[in-house]
């Protein structure tokens, strides 16, 4: 896939997300990360989540590579994917 390719998979998949409600089982992924972050620092610090029914289930460098392979092993096109850093990071 030449990046020409991999833009328009990735356009297609915000147009998608766009036009489309946020679930909430999406909202309660995202909060069962936040208050589990501690947890997941101790095992995936400094990685990309994917994050589905409440379980880790794609870890990678990268948010897209995460979002690919959760999106391949569960079939859900809503997935919530965070980075799990260390706190300690300077902007």
């Amino acid at each position: 896939m030449d990046a020409g390719d991999e833009y328009k998979c990735l356009k297609e998949d915000a147009d998608e997300v766009n036009n489309m409600k946020i679930e909430k089982r999406f909202w309660r992924d995202e909060r069962w990360a936040e208050m589990h972050f501690p947890e997941l620092q101790k095992k995936y610090l400094g990685k990309w989540i994917a994050i589905v029914n409440e379980k880790v289930v794609a870890v990678a460098e990268g948010p897209e590579t995460a979002r690919k392979a959760a999106k391949e092993k569960t079939g859900m096109k809503q997935i919530p994917v965070i980075f799990v850093e260390s706190g300690q990071n300077l902007y």
